[in-house]
């Protein structure tokens, strides 16, 4: 056997004082947080299996002390917020419904704030998460906040015409005709050639009249608005079968208040040119697709 000299009995020593070293630095300065990530890995993997297992509750406690370790894991957010829109499906009461449904949204605004933080999860789809927000609010009877979603859209996509036509509807059915008119006029100055803006807010302007909804002072007003929607878009489109229907309607609404006999009849003669127009062009649409049948 060769006994080490003196040199290599203290490279020894120096060496294995290095390691030592390396491990207090490792320890200290990310050697526990590499852990952490570790045992937040193993939290979101046990809270995946719950979730599979339909017990939603345990996997919520499972993301809980993920994300209790780290609190930037969007995964683990993400998948705690699909655990509590599962328990909101299987709820009963619309108290238990609303309570769940907040819940879980509060857990979707949770995660999009971490991606936008900057720590993105991989097949990471944010307008995904927008359409859950707003089915969990409308599922529960919650309105208001949907409309705060969508509002919350338009900053970022003002020309999203499909969240402008969810306001305006949205806004109907909460009977608010100041922003039902604001949110269809704006999708008429956005696309002012689309004859599709002008009927939805004939119909509207008719709904808020036939349900008297609009204080007697303004009716006049909106119908005429209505009116000139309807008519608007028959002068892009006109065959349009639905604007004939609902100039058709819009007058004969406009007819039950009118200031004077004479123009009860002429509203009333409107209606009906209207409503025969509509006819011919139902006329027309069922001979061209018996016709494509007979040819197909």
């Amino acid at each position: 056997m060769f006994e080490p000299d003196g040199r290599r009995t203290r490279s020894m020593r120096e060496l294995r004082g290095v390691h030592w070293m390396l491990a207090i630095m490792l320890v200290t300065s990310g050697g526990c947080g590499g852990a952490n990530r570790l045992q937040a890995r193993l939290d979101l993997k046990k809270g995946n299996e719950s979730y599979l297992k339909g017990d939603f509750h345990s996997a919520i406690e499972h993301y809980d002390r993920a994300v209790a370790r780290v609190p930037t894991l969007a995964r683990a957010y993400l998948n705690r917020a699909y655990s509590q829109e599962a328990l909101f499906r299987a709820s009963q009461t619309l108290q238990e419904r609303q309570a769940l449904a907040d819940s879980a949204a509060t857990t979707f605004q949770r995660y999009r704030h971490v991606v936008e933080a900057g720590h993105p999860d991989q097949g990471t789809n944010l307008e995904r998460v927008e359409e859950h927000l707003l089915t969990l609010y409308l599922d529960s009877q919650q309105p208001d906040k949907a409309v705060e979603v969508l509002e919350e859209r338009l900053t970022s996509h003002p020309r999203d015409m499909a969240s402008l036509q969810m306001l305006a509807n949205l806004s109907m059915d909460l009977g608010d005709l100041e922003s039902a008119l604001k949110w269809h006029r704006q999708r008429i100055q956005l696309e002012p050639d689309q004859a599709e803006g002008y009927v939805a807010l004939a119909v509207m302007c008719w709904h808020f009249s036939n349900k008297n909804l609009v204080p007697e002072e303004e009716r006049g007003a909106l119908l005429d608005e209505g009116a000139q929607a309807a008519e608007h878009a028959l002068a892009l489109r006109p065959d349009y079968y639905e604007a004939l229907i609902y100039a058709n309607l819009v007058y004969r609404e406009k007819a039950k208040y009118a200031a004077s006999a004479t123009d009860k009849v002429e509203f009333e003669k409107r209606a009906t040119e209207y409503q025969e127009r509509a006819r011919q062009v139902q006329e027309q649409q069922k001979q061209q697709e018996g016709t494509g049948q007979s040819t197909g």
